[in-house]
């Protein structure tokens, strides 16, 4: 679980290795999982998510330990589900390993950009009610198979347009530009999947450089699309988890969007992820 808190510029971060075998529960139409801090289910019926996590938080940049308590109901009432590709699946790499009969060096992967949301978030035991609309991601598969790093956009337009997209790197850092995926979803929801190569442009502006862990990441963007050019940038920088024993370093925050032209006004707000090459693993 993790929080950015726009006003204070706060980050909280909860994570635990879940090791109950009995955890996840489902049939054919619902799907539960549920242990001692979250609970998250599913219903086919309503198309409805709820999300429910009480536990302790750690700030990232002073340490301090802090109740979280948040209580989301998620519903699909508007847009859908898009599968980002023809089929949804996608390659990983050009360096993997494993059996690619099993699909090792590929990923499965959809999202909803605006599930309908309500519900509460209580900090340091002061209650918020909230709405809004929640950007719903769902991506699997063999990962340990390639040596990758990437980058990764949720862009949410204030005219209700939306932008997937995502770029991968090799070991070294550099891009792989067969492998950049790029969808846009129209504000009246209609799906269009841009070419892996030369529609997107991405152009890195401004790094910041974690102050506890000496990771360098890349926090300012421009990028060229078919739509437009815009500037994205982070809200604020020290919204880095942190690490897991076993998984990767990685930047993961909200981020602003500005025409490239008219930088001062911003044009909506996003989401971004940014996993270095080398010290990915």
């Amino acid at each position: 679980m993790a929080l950015s808190d726009l006003r204070t510029h706060q980050f909280l971060h909860a994570r635990k290795l879940v090791t109950n075998p009995n955890a996840l529960s489902f049939t054919d139409t619902d799907w539960q999982f549920q242990d001692e801090q979250l609970s998250i289910a599913y219903q086919s019926d309503a198309d409805t998510w709820k999300l429910n996590f009480e536990d302790d938080a750690n700030d990232v940049a002073t340490g301090a330990i802090v109740p979280l308590s948040v209580h989301l109901r998620a519903a699909n009432d508007q847009y859908d589900y898009v599968v980002h590709s023809s089929d949804g699946l996608h390659p990983m790499g050009t360096d993997c390993i494993g059996d690619k009969t099993m699909l090792d060096g590929y990923t499965y992967y959809y999202s909803h950009p605006a599930l309908s949301t309500v519900g509460s978030i209580t900090l340091d035991n002061a209650a918020v009610p909230v709405s809004g609309a929640t950007w719903f991601d769902h991506q699997w598969g063999n990962f340990s198979a390639c040596p990758l790093a990437w980058n990764w956009f949720s862009l949410r337009f204030d005219d209700g347009r939306y932008i997937m997209l995502f770029q991968l790197l090799d070991s070294t850092g550099t891009p792989l530009p067969a492998l950049l995926g790029a969808t846009y979803i129209d504000a009246e929801g209609q799906v269009t999947f841009w070419p892996t190569e030369g529609a997107v442009t991405l152009t890195p502006l401004r790094t910041w450089t974690n102050p506890r862990t000496h990771v360098e990441f890349t926090l300012g963007w421009r990028l060229d699309t078919p739509i437009g050019s815009f500037n994205v940038e982070s809200v604020f920088d020290d919204q880095t988890p942190d690490r897991m024993e076993g998984l990767p370093y990685y930047w993961e925050g909200v981020i602003t969007i500005r025409d490239s032209g008219t930088e001062s006004t911003s044009i909506g707000t996003g989401y971004l992820e940014v996993v270095p090459a080398l010290i990915s693993q």
